[in-house]
């Protein structure tokens, strides 16, 4: 299998320390190199004790996961499938929810979006509201409150990829959507010294990231 070829040269190649989740993913994959949910199982559990490591996070990226056409669209039985899909956990569901999150509108997105982020901190959630922030698809004032709700959860992403795309991130959209991008992408990624990729320092139990002013003072939150 693809990505035991790809963990096996992480492993090999990352410069970062060994941890007992990634030992563990390696140890699943010995047993069935066809297990892709017990091995990102573990992925995810040693990227949250590393979230610095990119190259980890890009490997849980390439991991195979299937498509679940039964969540796309806006009709009930897709929005109950989806509501299904996302409160049962499963890894492997991570991308096809994120592809389809705002299928059924804002407000519906909302709920959604509250769901995937009371579950444990995936680095391709962080990764996708971040490209969604630098790219945003949809600019109405009725989604203002959605970006919103975005906007608090970026404050405590860890993926260094993430916070870059943050950092690149300019306002779109009408007037009044432009200058609420320009006051939260101000509050969030302040213009200070170079910050190279590592996130600000921040928990969920406080959503004010610890200001970086020179690579040498950064750290990645734990």
């Amino acid at each position: 299998m693809q990505l035991a070829f790809q963990l096996g040269e992480h492993v090999n190649v990352v410069r970062m320390g060994r941890t007992k989740s990634l030992d563990a993913a390696l140890v699943v994959l010995r047993a069935d190199r066809d297990d892709v949910r017990g091995v990102l199982h573990h992925l995810l559990a040693a990227w949250r004790e590393r979230p610095g490591a990119s190259e980890l996070a890009d490997l849980i990226d390439r991991a195979p996961c299937p498509e679940v056409p039964e969540v796309a669209g806006a009709r009930k039985a897709p929005r109950a499938a989806w509501l299904a899909r996302a409160e049962r956990r499963d890894p492997l569901d991570i991308p096809a929810l994120l592809a389809t999150w705002l299928d059924a509108g804002a407000p519906v997105a909302r709920a959604r979006l509250a769901v995937l982020l009371d579950g444990p901190h995936d680095c391709r959630i962080e990764h996708a509201l971040a490209a969604h922030l630098a790219n945003v698809p949809r600019t109405s004032e009725g989604t203002l409150p959605m970006w919103r709700q975005v906007f608090d959860a970026a404050a405590t992403f860890r993926d260094p990829r993430a916070w870059q795309l943050l950092r690149d991130a300019r306002p779109q959209g009408g007037i009044k959507m432009q200058d609420f991008m320009r006051r939260r992408l101000a509050k969030l990624v302040p213009p200070v010294a170079p910050c190279s990729t590592t996130p600000p320092t921040t928990t969920r139990a406080s959503s004010t990231p610890t200001r970086c002013c020179s690579a040498a003072t950064i750290r990645t939150p734990s």
